[in-house]
């Protein structure tokens, strides 16, 4: 849904539209660096390509960015390369050309082969 007019209340705008207007917010800081957690979270999937755009956007142009997410296959499709966290500490690295569903499931219980 399009905002009605420009001094529209953020708090008024859906869910995707809200996140849209925060990153919005972030790449007039002009920062470099950005940490992404559940982006998508309760996003429609349209409003998930366009986060997912303005994403690949910043790091085609050479932001770094820190993508957190529970949904393996959103890490999978977005991520170079993914790190498996538990207790606080790396337990695993995959670079693109190893990401597997399964294995990155695997070690984030804890189950080794």
């Amino acid at each position: 849904m399009k905002p009605k007019e420009i001094s529209q209340k953020i708090a008024t705008l859906s869910g995707g539209n809200q996140q849209k207007v925060l990153i919005a917010k972030w790449l007039f800081s002009q920062s470099i660096v950005f940490i992404l957690d559940e982006p998508t979270k309760g996003l429609d999937l349209a409003s998930k390509v366009e986060v997912y755009n303005i994403i690949n956007e910043l790091a085609r142009i050479g932001c770094a960015i820190i993508f957190i997410s529970s949904e393996f296959s959103e890490l999978i499709g977005m991520c170079d390369r993914i790190l498996v966290l538990r207790e606080g500490k790396k337990v695993y690295e995959f670079p693109k050309k190893e990401m597997d569903y399964d294995k990155i499931l695997k070690s984030a219980m804890g189950i080794v082969e």
